[in-house]
């Protein structure tokens, strides 16, 4: 047995909690005790970047490629959530111009994040956020960043 998996369940899901989601996910399952750890997770921390093939190809097809992932990854994640409210919720998407839909944050909403926290890269677009997100009664900081990679 690992020295991990002996931790009380609050340390894990606090060291888990620093991790994107996807890398919490990936430890989990290195263990059978915590398997299922990472559904109880009051952080979800998402970034666009571990989707990509290429971390260096942004083109239109890589993007496309990276929301398939991500929109498969999250559909997964949500039917096996079990944190009834979320404390943090955390997008990250550096690259310039990316059309990349936020539908998937329809989602989000079920899990009444507190805060919410979206990093794009510059964009020379409108962004279209669901009009649910702004009526959204749980949701106490809500904050739009623009990034660089």
């Amino acid at each position: 047995m690992d020295r991990f998996s002996t931790l009380p369940r609050d340390t894990v899901t606090k060291i888990l909690s620093f991790l994107t989601t996807k890398d919490a996910v990936r430890t989990c399952v290195l263990s059978k005790e915590l398997r299922h750890s990472w559904a109880f997770l009051p952080v979800i921390k998402i970034d666009i970047m571990n989707f990509l093939k290429n971390h260096d190809d942004h083109s239109e097809g890589q993007l496309r490629e990276a929301e398939l992932k991500l929109t498969e990854f999250l559909d997964k994640a949500f039917k096996n959530l079990k944190s009834e409210e979320l404390e943090i919720f955390e997008y990250r998407n550096g690259v310039v111009n990316s059309g990349v839909s936020l539908k998937f944050l329809d989602n989000i909403l079920l899990l009444k994040p507190r805060e919410v926290y979206i990093f794009l890269g510059r964009r020379t677009e409108a962004l279209h956020m669901p009009d649910s997100f702004f009526c959204c009664p749980s949701i106490e900081i809500m904050e739009f960043t623009d990034v660089l990679n």
